[in-house]
């Protein structure tokens, strides 16, 4: 009799101890996609921890509907894996797609917070793994953490600043390129108008080029622009006498106004400026970073607080030096070679058609295939040929390279978990916004095929260095 109760109460035990793990690896997951996240990636772990327990996990397969305009806002969502993809209906029973949500995008925050039905309908393109957070807990979390309010009304407000900039300058192409100087570097500004030169004849398109001091008298504006249109390329913003604009925003005023003249705006910093860049950064197409110091950039304040005010949607940016960094950064790194910089000669010709060619591309999309099927191991070379023709008819160019992939696999019968290798090529391309959104779709389905083909569990794909399995 006792070894029975013995027995019971060991199972039971054994029943709290599975279901406390299970509700601890649960924690630990949200608590990751949380972190991510552009909302909630604000806050410490300690609050992170706090949110995991009133938030859910779900899953939602490719086609279904997430939330449907003109239903009730009762939550909000947060992808972890997957695509989405945001409508709305249109007056003629047609339907326009607005946006694509990646693993990090939350959605559905203003309709919770107004009691307003849905706006826009969410359909999950690819099966999508979601963490919820119901209406009233949502409501309390903002009053809990108010860093959190502060970073929904940032993002909310980045929203309203684009849509607003769309409806005042129209569907028009606008670029922006930002080139600041770190260290000694000579030939800085020939390169910035090298730079401009080069995409005013690549575009056709009205351009200006500005260098920016920051000085309070460095530009008039008070009245009209001074510029010196007697360039056969582009024109020159000139230095004036007076200047009306507030300082810690000054250069966002001057390029806020110039973006309704000029499609193409190319700014050199030739000292690192004290303003504060964040609404600069919203028009952002490229920043170039030129410098003699690489290994000391990566570790100075002035970078990171750089990386702070760069907004997240993708801006192609790079660092030059003609020197080897040693560090690895996110920045992309160009080696110029020795003296390129600093000879005064055009011989960094290729680099500069390399950061044209790039200027509006700066969408990175990325399909991951094996190299050897685990069926057979086969070879797939056929299939990385196809990804090859597929992409570069869509994006106009295509490039392959091989890389390493580790992730973690279970033998089911030995009931061990164990990290596996396997070599994969990343097959991707470069491409505009536009272009993104309106292919998106089909890269999707036909990464879906290619799972198919290799009879895998999933197919890794990347956009814009997100991660997703398809």
């Amino acid at each position: 009799m006792s070894r029975n109760m013995d027995s019971k109460s060991s199972k039971n035990s054994g029943l709290k101890r599975s279901d406390k793990a299970k509700k601890s690896s649960r924690q630990i997951t949200i608590v990751q996609a949380l972190r991510k996240s552009e909302l909630f990636g604000v806050l410490d772990e300690e609050s992170l921890q706090q949110i995991s327990n009133v938030a859910h996990q779900s899953n939602v397969n490719a086609g279904e509907t997430i939330v449907k305009e003109g239903e009730p806002s009762d939550r909000i969502f947060l992808i972890v894996n997957g695509i989405a993809e945001v409508k709305k209906h249109l007056t003629n029973e047609s339907e326009k797609i607005l946006a694509y949500l990646m693993p990090g995008n939350t959605f559905g925050e203003t309709g919770v917070l107004e009691d307003q039905p849905r706006s826009v309908t969410v359909v999950a393109l690819s099966d999508v793994e979601l963490i919820e957070v119901h209406q009233a807990l949502f409501k309390n979390l903002l009053m809990t953490f108010p860093q959190l309010g502060i970073e929904l009304s940032r993002l909310l407000g980045h929203y309203l600043i684009q849509t607003n900039n769309r409806l005042i300058r129209g569907s028009k192409d606008k670029r922006l390129v930002v080139i600041f100087k770190f260290g000694r570097v000579k030939s800085a500004e020939l390169l910035s108008k090298s730079i401009a030169e080069k995409i005013n004849n690549k575009t056709e398109q009205p351009t200006i080029f500005i260098n920016y001091t920051g000085r309070a008298k460095s530009l008039k504006l008070t009245h009209q622009f001074q510029i010196d249109r007697s360039s056969t390329a582009y024109d020159v913003l000139l230095n004036g006498k007076t200047l009306k604009f507030p300082s810690d925003s000054r250069i966002s005023m001057i390029v806020d106004r110039l973006l309704d003249t000029y499609d193409n705006l190319i700014i050199y910093f030739a000292n690192l400026p004290k303003e504060n860049l964040a609404l600069l950064f919203e028009y952002l197409t490229q920043m170039i970073i030129l410098t003699d110091k690489p290994n000391y950039l990566t570790s100075v304040a002035w970078m990171e607080k750089l990386r702070e005010q760069l907004r997240q949607e993708p801006v192609e940016s790079f660092i030059l030096s003609e020197e080897k960094n040693s560090h690895q950064d996110p920045i992309n790194y160009h080696f110029m070679g020795k003296h390129d910089l600093n000879n005064g000669k055009l011989t960094f010709s290729s680099t500069i058609n390399m950061l044209t060619d790039r200027l509006k591309r700066n969408n990175r999309i990325a399909i991951f295939i094996p190299i050897t099927s685990t069926i057979n191991h086969a070879d797939t070379s056929t299939m990385i040929n196809e990804t090859l023709k597929f992409l570069g008819n869509i994006f106009g160019g295509a490039t392959s390279k091989e890389a390493a992939g580790v992730w973690k696999n279970q033998d089911v019968k030995k009931n061990i978990n164990f990290i596996q290798e396997e070599k994969i090529f990343m097959i991707y391309s470069y491409t505009t916004g536009k272009a993104l959104r309106n292919n998106l779709h089909k890269v999707v389905e036909f990464a879906k095929t290619i799972k198919n083909s290799l009879q895998q569990e999933s197919l890794a794909i990347e956009i814009n260095n997100k991660l997703i399995l398809i």
